[in-house]
């Protein structure tokens, strides 16, 4: 998530508990262990790489993006997906 967000949930959800909020490339989540996580937040990210204009790229992208995310999530874990299209 941006920095901008996770101000704004701060701010209007609090800080406190389980909830955790990180900036990071969803292509290289090097800072987090392999399964570390049960589900994961997408809003917008992975809609941003697929419309990449050199499409081959594009595709590129977006696999190593979920290759990433089937990484860091525990087998069974979720990921939310939000998509505009």
């Amino acid at each position: 998530f941006s920095v901008e967000a996770i101000a704004f949930w701060h701010e209007h959800l609090g800080a406190e508990g389980e909830r955790r909020y990180h900036v990071a490339d969803v292509r290289n989540l090097h800072m987090f262990a392999n399964k570390s996580f049960h589900f994961a937040v997408d809003k917008g990210c992975l809609d941003a790489l697929a419309f990449i204009q050199d499409q081959p790229l594009a595709s590129s992208q977006v696999t190593l993006a979920l290759r990433e995310l089937e990484r860091v999530l525990v087998p069974g874990g979720t990921i939310y997906c939000f998509s505009t299209d």
